[in-house]
């Protein structure tokens, strides 16, 4: 199945992030796991916590919400990409 992203086809195994990193404190707990203020992926670029992600009904991530630079973190959590400026601060 593919989802639409501002125009754009992107299969649902390119929404989630590789090899999360949390960074940065904790702000929350979702299905019993911690809430990192935000995470490193494994090309280290940095992505801030955005929300948790929509399940469609089938029980697949509704990646057509997503946002341009958006990723999902299991278990369901959303992160968007910072820019070079504001992750360096």
């Amino acid at each position: 199945m593919l989802a639409r992203i501002h125009g754009s086809r992107r299969f649902p195994e390119y929404s989630m992030m590789v090899d999360a990193r949390p960074q940065g404190a904790v702000i929350g707990v979702f299905a019993g796991k911690p809430i990192s203020e935000r995470m490193v992926d494994s090309f280290g670029r940095h992505f801030r916590y955005a929300g948790v992600a929509i399940r469609a009904r089938s029980g697949e991530f509704a990646t057509d919400l997503l946002h341009r630079g958006e990723f999902i973190v299991e278990p369901g959590l959303v992160y968007r990409l910072e820019d070079n400026a504001r992750s360096a601060a």
